[in-house]
């Protein structure tokens, strides 16, 4: 099963002139799905005025606003549109996938702008995160120094005046901060903005509530502060890419993971990612993912330890291009999921300890992609092959100790005669 980590290539077009003759024509024959009934997640690309997307402006996206309010999938990939446009896609209520890449234009505000918010909303969020980390942080050194105490962590604090929630949603949404921070008494839930954010997450309510695939791949200026907009106003994501999105941080990982029904994340080369934000993305959404790319961030073993404990259903995973994971790691990972279907572990310090003791445990794998692990020899992936029977795709590419040669690659396809090999 794909779900769309996978790079798309790069496509030329002849534009043709812009008349209105070309502007009626776009709003009589849009081809966008109207009942949304294929399963999620795919990579979906609606057709809508694909040969224009180049071309695309904010004047274009105020004449053609109007035919759009009633879609649920929009694909503009235009480096040309602005916030201009994002304060109008604010209107389509109905909108179940958004998909906007490879744009530098956007930043935190668009995100704001598209759910209605005031800027200062994350900036808001954030200092209230930081205080929360600085008193978990006093609280361990009191562990330490002292017998552990009767925690008051669940307390319920009386409901602000300003809250709008009935007693019952309150507490609700107060043992969900409990659940997610750790504590719910130094968070202090005062502002109006924070009983906005965590009621969203207990009430699936938000400016974008249906909206449930977003694809930011490459859009650079993009932050955390943007996610955090994104998980106040749309908090029913289900399928998250944000690939190459370089200035997000562990932060932004941690208000992805307030939406409770995160089924795919797209992390790759998001190099500030570390461990940090992938064990808390695993300890609050671990029993919902079924697939995550983090190839290219900082990680070690550690994440695939918190992946192996906390995500049981998971289906892909890519980790490629992570240096400092080997054997420890695939050995946590593949400990307790014996489900996974894609693996991509390319470019790391993995051996033929892995694929002697570890890999062959994934009975389900059907696509492997394992170029430029230099330490695994020819023997160690015939073991493999041989122990994994629904295997129909293989990249080993680059692997110094594996022969390419095509006496050897025939006789690889003589034997397994349903698998697609990259060599």
């Amino acid at each position: 099963m794909s779900y769309g980590f996978e790079e798309s290539e790069e496509k030329t077009f002849e534009v043709p002139t812009l008349t209105d003759l070309c502007f009626q024509k776009l709003t009589e024959n849009m081809e966008i799905i109207k009942n949304y009934n294929k399963p999620i997640p795919y990579q979906i690309g609606d057709k809508l005025i694909e040969n224009l997307k180049p071309v695309l402006e904010d004047t274009i996206i105020e004449k053609l606003i109007g035919s759009l309010e009633t879609k649920e999938i929009l694909s503009l990939n235009s480096p040309l549109l602005t916030n201009k446009s994002f304060e109008r896609f604010s209107s389509l209520r109905n909108l179940r996938v958004f998909e906007f890449e490879e744009n530098n234009q956007v930043t935190s505000n668009s995100i704001f702008l598209l759910m209605k918010l005031p800027e200062n909303s994350g900036i808001i969020l954030e200092k209230r995160l930081k205080k929360y980390e600085m008193s978990q942080k006093q609280k361990n050194k009191k562990k330490k120094n002292n017998s552990p105490s009767k925690s008051k962590d669940l307390e319920i604090q009386p409901k602000p005046k300003n809250s709008s929630l009935t007693e019952i949603q309150y507490k609700d949404f107060r043992r969900t901060v409990g659940q997610l921070f750790g504590t719910t008494k130094e968070i202090g839930l005062s502002s109006q903005l924070e009983i906005a954010y965590f009621a969203n997450q207990m009430l699936d309510v938000g400016r974008l509530s249906q909206l449930r695939i977003v694809s930011f791949r490459k859009c650079r200026k993009l932050t955390d502060q943007g996610l955090c907009a994104l998980t106040l106003g749309a908090p029913q994501l289900e399928v998250v890419r944000l690939s190459s999105c370089y200035r997000i941080t562990d932060k932004g990982v941690m208000y992805l993971s307030c939406c409770r029904h995160l089924r795919v994340i797209d992390l790759s080369w998001c190099h500030r990612v570390t461990d940090h934000g992938i064990s808390i993305l695993s300890k609050t959404r671990g029993e919902n993912l079924n697939a995550i790319s983090i190839s290219g961030c900082a990680i070690t073993n550690t994440s695939l330890q918190s992946l192996g404990e906390y995500c049981w259903n998971l289906e892909q995973v890519k980790f490629h291009s992570c240096f400092e994971i080997d054997d420890e790691g695939v050995r946590l990972l593949c400990a307790q999921n014996r489900g996974i279907e894609s693996l991509s572990c390319s470019s790391t310090k993995i051996t033929d300890i892995s694929f002697n003791l570890y890999l062959p445990s994934l009975k389900d794998l059907k696509f492997l992609e394992m170029s430029k692990l230099h330490r695994v020899s020819l023997q160690a992936l015939q073991h493999l092959l041989n122990n994994l029977q629904k295997l129909r795709f293989i990249d080993f590419n680059c692997c110094s100790q594996i022969s390419r040669d095509d006496l050897f690659v025939t006789e690889l396809k003589e034997n397994f005669p349903n698998l697609e090999i990259i060599y």
